[in-house]
């Protein structure tokens, strides 16, 4: 999800833009500073096959040409105010969703 909540973010900008992206999802965040260019030169192909949500990285690796973005991690359910407030915010929106509360450990 943190991988498809990146490119949606990304995709309502009309321009290219100078930004950050907070995440707590260290994969994502090492994905785009540290891996992605040896995964693109590989055509996406690692030991086990092709890259696992390889779409979604290719995408990601697109608009990461586009945009200047700094990459930025953040520790998940601590004390960062705007880490806990999209927590808030995603819980909201799938209880909106299905109707359902649910619990994000």
């Amino acid at each position: 999800m943190e991988l498809e909540a990146a490119i949606v973010a990304l995709n309502t900008l009309t321009r290219s833009c100078k930004i950050k992206i907070y995440s707590d999802s260290e994969y994502l965040v090492k994905g785009m500073t540290l891996w992605i260019d040896g995964w693109a030169s590989k055509n996406w192909i690692v030991r086990y096959g092709e890259l696992r949500n390889s779409d979604l990285w290719r995408e990601l690796y697109r608009l990461n040409r586009i945009h200047d973005i700094t990459w930025i991690h953040v520790r998940g359910h601590s004390d960062n105010e705007f880490n806990n407030i999209c927590d808030s915010l995603a819980r909201e929106a799938i209880r909106n969703r299905n109707g359902i509360d649910i619990r994000i450990s």
